[in-house]
């Protein structure tokens, strides 16, 4: 995702003429704009639960790591030393969702990292119809949802975390999903 919201503030990306890609934070009024990266490539902003930190995807060639940065500013922090994308933060803040690519002739995982960083704790396999899309924590934090493609139709489904495998939530049966996400309550 380009956009994540949290009480009272925006973490987004912004591009510039160069195709530098960086991650930018503002008031929910539009006002107190900061760049809060300078990466070359960043992307993908997810905010903690308590918004303290902004966790994101940056390009380190040849692989896209997680970082994370204070939200008010500050240096950023590298949390993982292999091939990661699109961070999710559990409701309790201790984990962060991914997908994640051990092996690049493969496709994706889906990964539970520590919020602090390091190792997955968990490795879940994806069917090899998913969609590259941003994944979310259902609300309750007992499951990792993402978009599903069998035969051009998107459904969300969901990976518990405890494991087993993952089920569809919804059951549409034509169209695609692009993005999604999921309503506090």
């Amino acid at each position: 995702p380009a956009v994540s919201l949290r009480d009272g503030f925006i973490a987004f990306l912004q591009i510039v003429r160069n195709g530098q890609q960086t991650i930018w934070r503002m008031d929910m009024d539009g006002s107190n704009v900061k760049q809060l990266t300078q990466g070359k490539e960043d992307g993908s902003p997810a905010i903690s639960p308590d918004g303290q930190w902004v966790i994101f995807t940056r390009q380190e060639s040849p692989k896209f790591v997680l970082m994370k940065v204070p939200s008010e500013g500050g240096p950023a922090v590298q949390l993982t030393e292999y091939n990661s994308y699109v961070p999710s933060i559990s409701p309790d803040g201790k984990w962060i969702g991914c997908y994640y690519y051990p092996d690049p002739n493969k496709g994706p995982s889906l990964a539970m990292v520590p919020f602090e960083g390091g190792e997955p704790a968990k490795v879940f396999p994806l069917p090899a119809t998913i969609e590259f899309t941003p994944i979310h924590w259902t609300p309750d934090g007992r499951a990792i949802s993402f978009v599903n493609s069998v035969n051009g139709v998107s459904n969300i489904w969901e990976q518990p975390v405890v494991g087993g495998s993952p089920k569809a939530v919804t059951h549409f049966t034509s169209g695609k999903i692009f993005c999604f996400d999921w309503s506090s309550d």
